[in-house]
Order: C-alpha cells, then structure tokens, then sequence
C-alpha cells in the first residue's frame, strides 16, 4: 500500500498540527525523558488530578517544572554557586543507564 510519507504536502499537514513548543511566557519548551521510581510517578498523578480544577489547573509539566526550578534553587543555594544559574555545560549530559 503506498504512503504519503515524505511528500511535501503530507510534511506541511503535519507541520501544520504541531502544537506550540512555546509556554505562555514565549518560553521554548523542550521534551525530556527519564524515569521515576513508580511510586513517585504515581503519587504525581494523584496530586495533578486532584488539583487539576480551579483554583490551581496543575498538570504534570507544570508540577514537574515547579518541582525542578525549586530544586535546581536549593541545589545553587546549598553549593554556594551562582544566583541564577550553573554555567553553561561544554559538553552533553550522558545519556541512558549508568554503567556500574
């Protein structure tokens, strides 16, 4: 059965679907993935229904995201590092299990 993939009319129908990559501040957003013990996960998906509704509209990304900066603080706080932020990494992050 042929495919449209790869044609440039199908590339600009998808193209044309893709959600905002930005927040509402105009910040780009970016995907990350890892694992959490299951626990955790599930304890998170627990708060995020329960406070989904007004007054607080809390999803994954948002808690996740709060939970991260509030963390990231504590971390440049405690190593006496820079206000806002470490510096600029020259190399990536490694990827995958560690090895050990």
């Amino acid at each position: 059965m042929p495919t449209n993939r790869g044609s440039k009319a199908a590339d600009e129908l998808r193209q044309a679907w893709r959600p905002s990559r930005k927040d509402g501040q105009g910040r780009r957003k970016a995907r990350a993935t890892f694992h959490l013990p299951a626990e955790l996960l599930e304890e998170m998906r627990n708060t995020v229904v329960a406070l989904s509704g007004p007054p607080h509209r809390l999803t994954m990304s948002k808690l996740a995201a709060t939970a991260l900066q509030r963390e990231l603080g504590r971390l440049r706080r405690e190593s006496g590092g820079p206000k806002k932020a470490f510096a600029q990494r020259a190399e990536e992050v490694t990827k995958g299990r560690p090895v050990g």
